[in-house]
């Protein structure tokens, strides 16, 4: 069988059909660009503001919507589980650690006070500030690692960053 060829519509080059991505939509299939036209132009777009925003903008709402947040917990899940994750939070906890060693003995205080059972898991009570069931313990002092107040995550937040 004999090579056919079609001319660029951009570089005007004769070229062989496989030099060309195909195209459902068009009569003989094919894109009118050649592959490397294609991928310059491509490239050129990208580089534009005009394409920054865009892929901005994709990405965003990629990132919104159920099967992009489903990745992205998946992909981090990945990450946490592989050899260059862990060492990564392993860094991090040390860090964090020298940084501020009181806040780490605190709640190593309260980690150790639930498994003995002097003090109960934070679900068992109410937050303090909006009645939802607690999910945390807030220390308002940690120089008092076990005079904490169950609160919920929402208020937990809240609380950190009007301390900060």
């Amino acid at each position: 069988m004999f090579n056919q060829t079609k001319s660029c519509s951009k570089c005007k080059q004769f070229k062989e059909f496989v030099e060309f991505y195909t195209d459902s939509r068009r009569k003989d299939g094919l894109q009118s660009q050649c592959k490397t036209c294609f991928l310059d132009t491509k490239r050129q777009y990208q580089q534009s503001e005009e394409g920054k925003a865009y892929q901005k903008n994709y990405y965003e709402q990629y990132r919104q919507s159920d099967r992009g947040k489903d990745c992205i917990k998946k992909a981090q899940k990945r990450y946490t589980q592989s050899k260059k994750g862990k060492e990564f939070y392993r860094k991090a906890a040390r860090r964090n650690y020298r940084k501020f060693p009181d806040r780490s003995k605190a709640r190593n205080a309260i980690s150790h006070a639930i498994a003995k059972g002097t003090l109960l898991p934070a679900k068992t009570y109410r937050c303090v500030y909006c009645d939802k069931q607690a999910k945390q313990y807030h220390h308002p002092d940690y120089a008092k690692p076990l005079g904490v107040i169950p609160v919920c995550t929402k208020c937990h937040i809240l609380l950190n960053h009007s301390t900060d």
